[in-house]
């Protein structure tokens, strides 16, 4: 199912809506953090992004923001398929060039 903001008419729902936006600066904050820790090979970094990634695609995609969750995804999928199966340099490189793309994504729907 696709929807977007708009589907959030009642009162109550463009609370919540305006509640997750005001905590996508943090979010993006968080995955900075991780993702700068995991490019310097810290194992719980690594685990740490794909846990948080994996959140992001979840509610991002609850409150319409598909371009979020499908970068979230993203991320989280490079890390459960690549962990061991590619040459280090090259799974870094994919993980960073996806967690960058999520990052913009996130700044893009952000509280102006």
């Amino acid at each position: 199912m696709s929807f977007d903001n708009s589907d959030f008419e009642s009162p109550a729902l463009q609370e919540l809506l305006s509640r997750y936006r005001l905590s996508l600066p943090d979010k993006r904050k968080e995955v900075e953090a991780v993702l700068s820790a995991a490019l310097e090979g810290e194992a719980a970094a690594l685990l740490a992004l794909k846990s948080c990634a994996h959140k992001i695609a979840g509610s991002a995609a609850s409150y319409g923001f598909e371009n979020i969750s499908l970068a979230a995804a993203r991320v989280d999928d490079c890390i459960l398929d690549g962990i061991g199966a590619a040459p280090a340099h090259d799974f870094r490189m994919r993980l960073s060039s996806l967690a960058r793309a999520l990052i913009a994504a996130i700044a893009a729907a952000e509280p102006r």
